[in-house]
């Protein structure tokens, strides 16, 4: 009988997979604030947009590493 020695280190791959996503996530929110930031202190109220988009991108971060934290236990 054929066994798949590789099928076992799937949901050690998906984590590490959702941990680098999730860091990649962290790193684009966090550029998105610091742009929007600038740009709030430069052009006003049409920043708006990029902060809400930063902070939606953090949350998303926040519950993805979540997520990893408990699968891994």
């Amino acid at each position: 009988m054929l066994t798949y020695t590789g099928l076992a280190s799937i949901p050690k791959a998906r984590s590490q997979l959702a941990i680098g996503v999730g860091f990649a996530m962290i790193i684009t929110g966090t550029t998105c604030l610091f742009v929007s930031v600038l740009t709030l202190m430069t052009d006003g109220v049409a920043a708006t947009t990029h902060w809400w988009q930063a902070i939606a991108t953090a949350a998303i971060a926040w519950l993805l590493s979540r997520y990893t934290s408990r699968s891994q236990t």
